[in-house]
């Protein structure tokens, strides 16, 4: 008989873990509103989810996610769960 042609894979645990909310705010200078609001960013909410979450207005929301923003230093929503899920 032939050998079949096979396909081995090996599944490792990747070593990625999210930053906890300390690490986050020590390395980012992150305050704890804007450590909520990076939260609910990087969970896919926009602001008014956000402010309805966080019981604050609208633009508060948006001036605190422009904040976090800066302080990850990244340009767009998308990259905040980027950013806060780094290797360990």
């Amino acid at each position: 008989l032939l050998p079949q042609p096979c396909v081995l894979v090996s599944l490792a645990p990747v070593d990625a873990r999210t930053l906890s909310a300390a690490e986050a705010q020590r390395r980012y200078r992150l305050t704890v509103r804007e450590w909520e609001v990076a939260s609910c960013i990087a969970r896919g909410m926009r602001n008014d989810d956000i402010a309805r979450a966080l019981t604050i207005r609208p633009a508060t929301a948006r001036r605190h996610t422009e904040k976090v923003l800066a302080k990850l230093g990244v340009a767009s929503r998308a990259a905040v769960a980027s950013r806060l899920a780094e290797a360990g």
